[in-house]
């Protein structure tokens, strides 16, 4: 079940809705079993709710549309874990799979990154031909770390033994070795470092996209409150323009790895909720486009 008293009418400038409808859906994932170094981001999706309710914030985008008059956005809660990660998969993917039957673009605010494999295996049995368009500072794709196979190291390793995936592409990875370059290249993944993340602006695929963004792909001077601090990583500001000129058909998104434990003055959950914000006023202007 999910948990309502999470939700905060006020959240994210205001723009969520009360509403059995909705073109958007809000979920929160507090789960972090599967982090490898710092936990804490199971409280990362309501460090981003709390933050996005500061006067300062309003329902109006950088691009010119106001998410409160220009679409219908509810906020579903936390998923309920009971204390039990046991089947930790199966709820996800079951609570994705409810929001994608509602006729809603599900958007996923974790916890750890590991919780993006049963989100994308429900959109995956809705959608064939799908594209991943992964933003991290880690390319996410050992085969299993310590281990453990459903690690945040191997979300899209898993993800790619689902098949049917039309292309991947990462961005901003800069935590590597040869042993994942190699992975990279023989599946003919497409990859712009946190060196040339430019280049990946006005990114445009054929079909239905799932977007996942890892916030350890901004520098930690961006956003110090993750489990997985890599130096060297993005600005803010470049993510932004990569959401503003993407040309993309998405039909799902994450932000995950918001760990309020190590975020000072919330700096990272406060981009966090711009990232989610902007990036669902990029889907409306798309669809606004081709209309």
């Amino acid at each position: 079940m999910l948990i309502k008293n999470t939700v905060c009418k006020d959240a994210f400038g205001g723009s969520l809705r009360e509403s059995e409808k909705s073109d958007f859906t809000i979920m929160g994932i507090p789960f972090d079993a599967k982090t490898t170094y710092r936990s804490g981001t199971a409280k990362g999706p309501d460090a981003v709710r709390d933050i996005s309710t500061v006067r300062s914030i309003s329902s109006f985008t950088e691009q010119g549309i106001d998410l409160y008059e220009d679409t219908v956005i509810v906020d579903a809660g936390n998923i309920d874990f009971s204390g039990n990660n046991e089947d930790h998969i199966g709820l996800i993917e079951d609570h994705t799979r409810e929001i994608i039957e509602r006729g809603s673009i599900p958007v996923t605010i974790g916890g750890d990154h590991s919780i993006t494999y049963p989100v994308v295996r429900a959109v995956r049995k809705k959608y064939s031909g799908l594209n991943i368009v992964w933003i991290d500072a880690h390319p996410d794709i050992y085969d299993e770390y310590e281990g453990d196979k459903y690690s945040h190291a191997c979300p899209l390793s898993r993800i790619m033994e689902l098949g049917g995936i039309a292309n991947i592409i990462q961005g901003g990875i800069r935590a590597t070795n040869r042993d994942l370059i190699k992975k990279q290249k023989e599946n003919g993944i497409k990859v712009f470092g946190s060196n040339d993340f430019e280049k990946a602006n006005g990114l445009c695929l054929e079909g239905p996209t799932y977007l996942s963004m890892d916030i350890d792909v901004l520098d930690p001077g961006f956003a110090p409150g993750v489990g997985t601090p890599v130096p060297g990583g993005i600005s803010t500001r470049q993510l932004l323009n990569f959401i503003h000129t993407f040309n993309l058909q998405i039909i799902g998104f994450d932000l995950v790895e918001v760990n309020p434990e190590y975020d000072h003055a919330s700096i990272t959950a406060a981009a966090a909720a711009k990232i989610v914000m902007e990036t669902i006023a990029r889907v409306i202007n798309i669809r606004n486009l081709k209309n």
